[in-house]
């Protein structure tokens, strides 16, 4: 088997701070990938300044090179991120010569040749100057563009923080104050469990026994360990950003060999009696699509000697169903003896000496996003997961983002999914103002508000949330207690809803004032599917995880854009993307006829210019509400003056945050601008 390790640690950057733990950390990477079997290309500061020249000749090499099984890619040095999911590696020329990140790894996954790859990041993903965003365009990528038609390789990605935010390194000096040891908290956190020496990671595999490390049990460590280092090194709480997606079929590491081991399977009563007359079978789970049945027997006891790893255990019984305490009862068998019950319960509805359906307790499908329901998804996409109780009916759902052909027990996320489905539950579970005696008005959790610029009626604090008080449409910028900006639009009849995170604004919904203007009659539930999954796809930043036909659901998602101006935004972006500017166009003449505001991005997105439209409704906010929509605004010939020379470009958050310095100077703008436009009402008057 091929393996490819390819190590970058760059700790001297043109015109940014050293680094001391930069190259340090990834000169331990390559000797442990060395120790792996890995064949290393590196490339660190210590030995000469690397080029992205260079890094693309030996992706170049590594991609034309055939029979690979796994490649790997770390990097320690400066990071930065112009925009969500845009991120760069700065190597030894800094600003001057980046390495796009992101390109990088969708270029691997596109890659036919490559099967699994794995990208390790302890780097930061800070917002960066606007005038980066010429250079950072057109920058390379470590993997050349090879695009094959359909994804071939299994991606996983460890970033050392959230976007955003920085990464954390210590540095121990001695009484000289020469250092004696320099190492990034991320990296450290990583060797540890590559190294096989924390036991909360290592798995076995299912069909050889062997002792590996998978990228999903990676995952929870990292989550875990890093926030409490950094906190406890540092007290500065770093957060990483990691995105495993490959499954039992593609361990990251291999530790230690095949074990054997002796399985005893029971088939028991509720009452904990032995249930005589079963039938027990035991499934190797390597495949769990097509599990292979490893061994079986009649009786309610089952003994057998099998290689280490994951087993299941199907039981049945005439008049009985098998009772799972896991959507398959699994055996973990390690070398020593593995006892494992199954317990039985009545059919219900079936004759007591009648053969029992080998039923599976749990009926599980997915409904695509024309609500077809299926087995499994047949491309990668935004699914509604659904268990279904067939005993009692009972219907338990969440959103999954699945890959084409995944089992929806055992699906492996190809995003953030655990991000979306905790930032729905927050949603939901949100304390918000149901109303304000203007009709208009924005309630923020998250974070204590400092100061409001812009139009408002006034502010404060509520047990559980902050609001502001709205009047007439306009754009409102908000500081949150952590020095952060939020900017918002007033809506008149609408009631803003936002949730924050350690970046800035993750969550922002708009619903109408009841009994205002805009409380209409229509479907809740759709909706709300259709939001949650605008939300999930946007986050991801990939429009077309809303499904292959993107612009059909967009046309499902403008029916609602006079109760939830969001989906008006998130519509107008996926028509954007797929060059259907004048549905935009189509959209804008609706709020028009209406006399509704019209949110921003939609405008900017379409072929209508700003002021001709404002001669018709009025346009709120100021500026994009999406974080994606600045890159446009940042690279456009003539971008607006009120958005232009800012101290620096909005944070990486979902939704328009800025940091300190540039969220006050576009509140005073804003604030400029109102006095002005009612200074000429007053003389017009």
């Amino acid at each position: 088997m091929t393996r490819i390790a390819l190590s970058i640690g760059i700790s001297t950057t043109k015109g940014l701070a050293d680094l001391p733990a930069a190259a340090p950390s990834a000169r331990v990477f390559a000797d442990w990938a060395r120790g792996h079997g890995f064949d290393v290309r590196e490339f660190n500061s210590q030995d000469k300044p690397v080029t992205s020249e260079a890094l693309l000749a030996a992706g170049k090499e590594i991609a034309d090179t055939k029979g690979i099984e796994q490649v790997f890619v770390f990097f320690a040095g400066h990071g930065v991120a112009a925009g969500h999911d845009e991120d760069y590696w700065l190597l030894s020329g800094g600003y001057e010569d980046p390495i796009d990140a992101s390109a990088s790894t969708t270029r691997a996954r596109a890659n036919r040749r490559l099967r699994h790859v794995a990208f390790f990041a302890d780097a930061c993903r800070t917002s960066v100057p606007s005038q980066f965003f010429s250079v950072a365009k057109g920058s390379p990528a470590v993997f050349p563009s090879r695009a094959s038609g359909n994804t071939n390789a299994v991606v996983d990605i460890f970033n050392s923080t959230i976007s955003g935010r920085s990464a954390m390194e210590v540095i121990e000096r001695g009484t000289d104050q020469q250092i004696i040891d320099a190492h990034g908290i991320f990296t450290k956190a990583l060797q540890d469990a590559l190294n096989g020496d924390v036991g909360e990671v290592r798995s076995l595999h299912p069909s050889t026994g062997a002792t590996v490390i998978y990228a999903g049990r990676l995952k929870p460590y990292l989550d875990r360990i890093v926030p409490e280092e950094s906190s406890r090194l540092t007290g500065r709480r770093q957060t990483p950003d990691i995105r495993p997606t490959s499954g039992q079929e593609h361990a990251l590491i291999e530790l230690g060999p095949p074990q054997q081991g002796t399985l005893v399977i029971r088939a028991k009563h509720p009452d904990g009696s032995p249930a005589a007359g079963s039938s027990i079978a035991v499934l190797e789970m390597s495949n769990v699509a097509n599990p292979i049945e490893r061994a079986s027997g009649d009786g309610p006891e089952l003994t057998e000697t099998l290689p280490a790893g994951i087993y299941g255990v199907r039981a049945t019984k005439p008049g009985y169903v098998q009772e799972p305490l896991a959507p398959e009862p699994l055996a973990l068998l390690t070398g020593r003896n593995a006892d494992n019950e199954v317990l039985l319960r009545p059919s219900m509805g079936l004759a007591g000496d009648s053969t029992g359906p080998e039923a599976q307790l749990v009926e599980r499908y997915v409904l695509d996003q024309s609500g077809r329901r299926a087995d499994r998804p047949s491309e990668d996409g935004v699914y509604t997961v659904v268990h279904e109780d067939v005993l009692t009916g009972r219907v338990r759902t969440e959103l999954r983002v699945m890959e084409a052909g995944a089992d929806p027990t055992l699906a492996h996320p190809i995003e953030a999914d655990d991000e979306v489905e905790g930032r729905l539950a927050e949603f939901a579970r949100a304390p918000t103002r149901h109303s304000f005696e203007t009709e208009t008005g924005i309630s923020i959790t998250g974070a204590f508000i400092q100061a409001v610029l812009g139009p408002n009626e006034g502010w404060g604090q509520e047990p559980g949330y902050a609001f502001v008080r709205g009047y007439r449409p306009g754009s409102v910028m908000v500081q949150f207690e952590d020095g952060l900006w939020g900017g918002f639009a007033h809506f008149p009849g609408f009631l803003g809803e936002a949730v924050l995170s350690e970046s800035g604004v993750e969550s922002l919904r708009y619903r109408p004032a009841p009994g205002g203007p805009w409380d209409e009659s229509e479907d809740p539930d759709e909706e709300r599917r259709l939001l949650v999954l605008a939300e999930a796809a946007f986050r991801a930043g990939r429009t077309s995880l809303l499904g292959a036909d993107f612009v059909e659901v967009a046309g499902r998602m403008r029916e609602f854009k006079h109760r939830n101006p969001m989906l008006g935004v998130y519509a107008a972006y996926a028509y954007a993307e797929a060059d259907e500017v004048e549905r935009v166009d189509d959209m804008i003449g609706y709020f028009v006829a209406r006399e509704q505001a019209v949110p921003y991005d939609i405008v900017m997105l379409s072929s209508r210019r700003l002021d001709d439209v404002r001669e018709y409704v009025p346009v709120a906010p100021d500026f994009p509400i999406l974080r994606r929509g600045w890159s446009r605004i940042l690279r456009a010939e003539a971008p607006p003056p009120l958005l232009v020379d800012l101290p620096s470009a909005p944070t990486t958050a979902m939704f328009t945050t800025f940091p300190d310095e540039a969220g006050r100077v576009l509140g005073e703008r804003l604030e400029g601008e109102e006095r002005d436009q009612i200074r000429e009402k007053e003389l017009t008057t």
